[in-house]
């Protein structure tokens, strides 16, 4: 392994991710010690169930140190406890405000259909957040599996050194 290398791998143990897919900016979070769960901190989660496996079958996610066996997803936090959430074909809507770049895809890279959550409004519980990659259209995120609880949110991260 060359210099870089055990630079990256140790900060990798020191508090630091690294994000090489496309819904966030390439390259390597700090961790935020406490969490910031709230509206536009940036939240490592650790999907569970269904939607983790079918991330992991599908080759969205590889395997990691989540207790579902995937790697932990970097993404926005869009939304928080108590505000209104309303997916439609087109797109996104919090608390009635749109967000651009959020229409619903049909099909996923590889041509498959993509499922998603159930289309119309709703609000988000007292432990449910609703997380976004928002530097990528493509990205996998709570449009396709819905809100995640805050016990899946291990973390939040500040950018470090972005590839881009």
């Amino acid at each position: 392994m060359g210099l870089g290398g055990v630079v990256i791998a140790s900060a990798l143990g020191a508090g630091v991710r690294a994000n090489w897919t496309e819904s966030m900016p390439k390259g390597l979070y700090r961790e935020k010690a406490p969490r910031r769960l709230e509206r536009g901190a940036w939240a490592v989660v650790c999907l569970e169930g269904a939607t983790a496996r079918l991330g992991r079958e599908r080759g969205y996610l590889p395997r990691g140190d989540c207790p579902s066996g995937v790697t932990p997803v970097v993404k926005e936090i869009a939304a928080v406890p108590g505000d209104w959430v309303r997916i439609e074909r087109s797109g996104l809507l919090v608390n009635g405000l749109e967000l651009p770049g959020t229409a619903l895809l049909l099909r996923d890279s590889d041509g498959r259909p993509l499922p998603h959550i159930r289309l119309g409004e709703r609000r988000l519980a007292e432990d449910e957040f609703w997380v976004l990659g928002r530097s990528s259209p493509r990205s996998w995120d709570s449009r396709y599996f819905g809100a995640v609880a805050s016990r899946q949110i291990v973390g939040t991260v500040t950018p470090w050194l972005i590839c881009e």
